[in-house]
């Protein structure tokens, strides 16, 4: 979800006045930007802890929905991106139990709860490496964040990408870990 749709999200607030709604307007403007700067570590609590990759796109925009349409139960001042992470988990844990009441998948409460501590613990610590990310892959040659953008942001498998762009799996693979090496290179510089 991008800065733009989530901004579009975020202006409809119901009020009963035009002076609710014009005292609304900067609030609205700030929860905008609080949600476009979470969406990627919240994208990535979201993917470390499901199991279903269809899922995470799903659970992602119930998460965003839900913290659009409930902005007034936050509070001014307290960490933002925890409350949107309880949120996360909790969207996980109902389209855990969808599923496993039509599968036989479990994975108990416990097990969930210590994986999304991780995941929290990890969103943490990464939160200026994705910074560092973002800034790194601007530095790429268009090709290269063409090829990042295919394979990590679209999910295409570099055998498909091969055969669409008339190069061989093992170029692209090459490709790759030759662009991985330098973000992880330029990020280390950076931190």
């Amino acid at each position: 979800m991008t800065a733009i749709s989530l901004a579009k999200m975020t202006d409809y607030r119901p009020s009963t006045s035009s002076h609710t709604a014009n005292a609304d307007a900067a609030p609205q403007a700030s929860a905008s930007s609080l949600l476009a700067g979470i969406q990627g570590p919240l994208r990535g609590y979201i993917i470390s802890l499901t199991s279903n990759a269809n899922d995470y796109d799903d659970i992602l925009q119930n998460t965003n929905a839900y913290l659009v349409t409930n902005l007034d139960k936050y509070t001014p001042g307290t960490n933002f991106k925890a409350w949107a992470f309880r949120v996360a988990y909790l969207r996980i844990k109902e389209s855990i139990r969808a599923r496993q009441r039509n599968t036989h998948a479990h994975l108990s409460d416990a097990m969930l709860e210590q994986l999304s501590h991780d995941a929290v613990e990890l969103c943490d610590s990464d939160d200026e490496r994705y910074h560092f990310l973002a800034k790194c892959l601007a530095t790429l040659k268009v090709k290269d964040k063409q090829l990042v953008q295919q394979h990590y942001l679209h999910r295409i498998s570099l055998t498909q990408i091969a055969q669409d762009s008339n190069r061989t799996p093992s170029a692209l693979h090459k490709a790759i870990s030759r662009i991985r090496k330098t973000l992880r290179m330029c990020i280390d510089a950076k931190s």
